[in-house]
């Protein structure tokens, strides 16, 4: 009989923890696991509306820098006009025509339009460099044109890319070089990318880098200046 009893009182311990059990799998079924997921999808909203707001502020934000960028290219336009209009008949190295200065903005600007002004200024004073040496054509048209051999001295000239319009910062960055002159040596003739390797770059001085883009020079022609 004890042991009866016994077996009677073991089975209902399980059973009450078996019981127990199931309960608690139960209230977490019903009532911790829907509160969880309602957590994360409160969690995923707030997400979700403060991305929304972030993309909003750089939306907003993009906006504001492409307005000052438009009204900074406005007043450097703007900038070059009064420059020369104050100086038309008195440019540095040569009076060059309207058409002149068109060819050369065309060319930087296909060269280097999407770089800043100190490159486009650099570039401007090596086509000008080639204008006033001996050893180049003496307009700017013809040196931007020029060819050795079967090989063009500005690839852009027969690309196509010089088709493309001339910004107004660009304009008025080779404005400011025909005006105020740079401060890149007069016998820096050459640029090239930096990627660019060969024999013939070899040969060449490195004189200083710009945005990729490297400005040299012969070591006869720095001796002769």
């Amino acid at each position: 009989m004890n042991y009866i009893k016994r077996g009677r009182k073991e089975i209902g311990v399980k059973d009450f923890i078996l019981k127990l059990g199931v309960g608690v799998i139960f209230f977490m079924v019903v009532v911790i696991v829907p509160f969880l997921l309602s957590e994360v999808e409160q969690y995923k909203r707030s997400y979700n509306d403060l991305h929304a707001l972030y993309e909003k502020q750089v939306e907003d934000s993009n906006k504001v820098l492409n307005k000052w960028k438009s009204d900074y290219e406005d007043l450097e336009g703007k900038y070059a006009d009064l420059l020369v209009k104050s100086k038309s008949v008195e440019l540095p190295f040569y009076n060059y025509s309207e058409e002149e200065i068109q060819i050369l903005a065309k060319c930087v600007e296909a060269e280097a339009g999407e770089e800043n002004f100190n490159a486009q200024e650099y570039i401007t004073k090596v086509i000008l460099n080639r204008v006033r040496s001996s050893q180049f054509p003496n307009s700017i048209s013809e040196v931007i044109y020029q060819r050795r051999g079967k090989i063009p001295q500005f690839s852009v000239a027969y690309n196509g890319m010089m088709n493309r319009e001339v910004k107004k910062s660009t304009l008025s960055s080779v404005y400011k070089v025909l005006i105020n002159g740079s401060d890149l040596p007069d016998y820096i003739y050459y640029f090239y990318d930096k990627s660019v390797k060969g024999n013939w770059v070899n040969t060449l001085e490195v004189y200083d880098t710009v945005e990729g883009t490297v400005f040299a020079y012969e070591k006869e022609d720095r001796l002769d200046d």
